[in-house]
C-alpha cells in the first residue's frame, strides 16, 4: 500500500509539472531572461537528470550519486540540451523510471535507511521520493515564471 503511495505521489508531481510546461513551445527552448540562467529547455533537463540522481541515490548502499565528478557531468548534459522536446522526453522516461524504482520496492526497502554520506543522509530511502517532488515543485515556479516573461499564461499545476 505504501508503495503505491509513492508511486502515485511521483505521478502526481509529474502531472503537476506537465500542465505548468505546457505552454511552453520547442519555439521556446532557448530562452532564458538572464545570460547566467538556464534556459527553458535546460531548466527541464536539469529536472529530469535530477529526478534521476534522486531514484538512483534512494538505493545506493554506499557514497553519495552527486559528488563532484557527478555534478560536472550533470551540469554538461544540462547545457548541452538545446531541444525543449528532447528535454520533455528525458523528463518522461525519468518520472518513467522513479515510479519503477520506487514502486518495485517493498515497503522494508523503502523504510530502510540511506548511508549516512548519501543525498539526503541518514534517512529512509522513500524520503527520495519528496526530494524529487519539492525539487520539481521549485522547477516548476521558475518555469511558471519563464512562461508569464514569454507573453504566455501557464496553467493551474493541480
Amino acid at each position: 500500500m505504501f508503495v503505491d503511495t509513492i508511486r502515485n505521489e511521483i505521478q502526481k508531481v509529474r502531472n503537476f509539472f506537465n500542465n505548468t510546461i505546457k505552454v511552453l513551445e520547442e519555439q521556446d527552448s532557448e530562452f532564458k531572461p538572464q545570460d547566467e540562467l538556464y534556459t527553458v529547455a535546460q531548466q527541464v533537463a536539469h529536472v529530469a537528470h535530477t529526478i534521476d540522481g534522486f531514484s538512483d541515490s534512494a538505493f545506493l548502499e554506499t557514497g553519495p550519486v552527486w559528488d563532484d565528478s557527478a555534478m560536472e557531468d550533470h551540469e554538461k548534459r544540462v547545457m548541452a540540451c538545446t531541444s525543449l522536446n528532447d528535454a520533455k522526453k528525458w523528463l518522461d522516461e525519468a518520472f518513467e523510471r522513479a515510479m519503477e524504482n520506487f514502486g518495485s520496492r517493498s515497503e522494508k526497502e523503502l523504510m530502510s535507511l540511506m548511508p549516512a554520506d548519501s543525498l539526503m543522509g541518514s534517512m529512509p530511502r522513500f524520503t527520495c521520493a519528496y526530494g524529487i517532488q519539492d525539487h520539481t515543485a521549485h522547477h516548476r515556479g521558475s518555469l511558471a515564471l519563464y512562461a508569464r516573461l514569454l507573453g504566455k499564461e501557464p496553467s493551474m499545476p493541480y
